[in-house]
């Protein structure tokens, strides 16, 4: 990796938590999330960008903006990655096409889409009409670190928590009846009103420092993911719980085995499964010596995914960019 020749323009925070990112980036922070800040922050990459040979982006509506005047606008165009794929199928399709017809456009000033799983090239492929080779997979990272000076120990309960593209309804059904107690962090569950809720489970929101302290003393963590998505999810949740090193079971079989080996270091276990979310449950809480072993591995395996480690990927990803080359794959070695 040559970072020394590599000049990079991003709007991608981790300046503070890489070293390697810092040292290859200049920085050009958002102002807000609405419409307006993300408008005027691309313009302020664009009317950069020539000053630099590589363009990293990884915050929102301004990356899309960005490309699409890169595209649209006859001036000169520099190599550009767009790092934050989390795209799925409108069922909409007045909604749908659009988004196609943008992504078409955005694809013309746009080197690489840095997908988190092998799965997604595929997916955002085919649904898109992209080409292949525009995808690069990822491994992405644990946000938990060695400064975090956390102590973990292993409680009596089960952790859960989330909002985005979490299937909780499976999750209650299969710990209905057993005796632990399930602790689910989600201010937005999406669970139906019909739906009974069994004494043993416990929903509620939580602060951050709740949520971290609650996870590092459960016994088993769950990530439970909606089926039929066309993006993959929960990365930083259950890379998170294996850095803590908790048993971990995640319900997206194609999605998360780019990260664990079913069996080895965590389970996985199909969407929409109750019953094999609940088998695994109890294989783990019926087995400390399992659990036990489980959890080291997860622990060990975590380490791989660093944030440093994420941001050199993707200075990687810059060099081969600018300098003519192509990988598609950046996932573990």
């Amino acid at each position: 990796m040559r970072s020394n020749s590599l000049n990079i323009l991003t709007n991608y925070w981790g300046q503070n938590s890489s070293s390697t990112w810092k040292s290859a980036t200049t920085y050009c922070p958002p102002e807000g999330n609405d419409l307006f800040s993300s408008i005027k922050l691309a313009i302020r990459l664009y009317m950069k960008r020539t000053k630099f040979n590589c363009v990293v982006l990884g915050m929102g509506r301004s990356d899309i903006i960005f490309a699409t005047m890169q595209s649209l606008l006859p001036f000169r165009k520099v190599h550009c990655i767009i790092t934050q794929c989390y795209w799925n199928k409108d069922p909409r399709r007045f909604r749908f096409l659009m988004k196609k017809l943008i992504l078409k456009i955005v694809n013309k000033s746009v080197d690489k889409f840095i997908v988190l799983s092998r799965r997604e090239i595929e997916a955002f492929s085919k649904t898109f009409n992209l080409p292949k080779e525009k995808f690069v997979f990822v491994t992405y990272h644990t946000t938990i670190g060695e400064h975090y000076k956390i102590i973990t120990y292993e409680g009596d309960y089960i952790f859960s928590g989330g909002n985005s593209c979490r299937d909780y309804e499976t999750l209650i059904e299969a710990v209905r009846g057993l005796s632990v107690t399930v602790f689910i962090a989600s201010t937005d569950p999406g669970i139906s009103p019909s739906m009974s809720i069994p004494e043993n489970v416990d929903i509620r929101g939580y602060s951050h420092e709740e949520y971290i302290k609650k996870l590092t003393g459960c016994r088993i963590n769950v990530v439970p993911l909606a089926s039929g998505l066309l993006r993959s999810a929960g990365q930083q949740t259950f890379l998170n719980a294996m850095w803590l090193g908790k048993p971990t079971i995640v319900t997206d079989i194609e999605g998360a085995s780019d990260y664990i080996n079913d069996g080895e270091d965590g389970f996985l276990v199909p969407p929409r499964d109750p019953l094999a979310l609940r088998d695994a449950i109890e294989t783990l809480l019926d087995h400390p010596a399992r659990r036990k072993e489980i959890a080291i591995k997860a622990m060990q395996k975590a380490k791989n995914f660093s944030i440093d480690e994420y941001f050199k990927n993707i200075v990687s990803i810059a060099n081969e960019v600018v300098e003519g080359a192509g990988s598609t794959d950046f996932g573990p070695r």
